[in-house]
């Protein structure tokens, strides 16, 4: 479970991830997700992920640690054999590496329910942020060209063209 230390999470917000993770227990559950866009073999930019509005558990969506993530014991398992290796591969973006680990273990993410929730932010908290680096500098586009191999860009692009058809 990951949950991040400034914000103000309701009263049923980890009864939310428990009954959800109970529904589908090889997924890792989440309260807000994006969808990876993937388009003709290549990753699009982090600004170009979307919310999903779906419970559906997918490889192409990245679980936001923000609202508070569950992951199954298969993932955890993979996340102490792969170490340190964050370190290196993606030091500041922890719902990447998370989801490429993910990947690698096919483990899909869903979303607790059909609308992203993004709680209320601890006041005061944000003068110092993974926001400002990750994303509006772009980052996470950095951290996603170490990370993804050409078969992930493929399992993710599959899931893409499932979705459509």
């Amino acid at each position: 479970m990951t949950a991040d230390d400034d914000i103000i999470y309701p009263r049923n917000w980890l009864k939310a991830l428990l009954v959800s993770y109970a529904g589908n227990p090889h997924a890792v559950t989440c309260h807000w997700a994006n969808r990876i866009t993937v388009q003709d073999g290549r990753i699009g930019d982090y600004s170009s992920w979307k919310p999903i509005h779906t419970t559906e558990p997918r490889s192409d969506h990245l679980a936001l640690g923000v609202s508070g993530v569950l992951y199954p014991p298969q993932m955890l398992t993979r996340l102490a054999e792969e170490g340190t290796a964050f370190i290196e591969k993606s030091p500041t973006a922890d719902d990447i590496w998370l989801h490429w680990v993910a990947l690698q273990n096919r483990v899909p993410i869903r979303q607790v329910a059909s609308v992203p929730r993004h709680f209320p932010l601890v006041p005061g908290s944000q003068s110092s942020s993974l926001l400002s680096s990750n994303v509006l500098l772009g980052r996470n586009n950095e951290w996603v060209s170490r990370l993804y191999s050409r078969e992930d860009v493929r399992v993710m692009e599959g899931a893409s063209k499932e979705r459509a058809t």
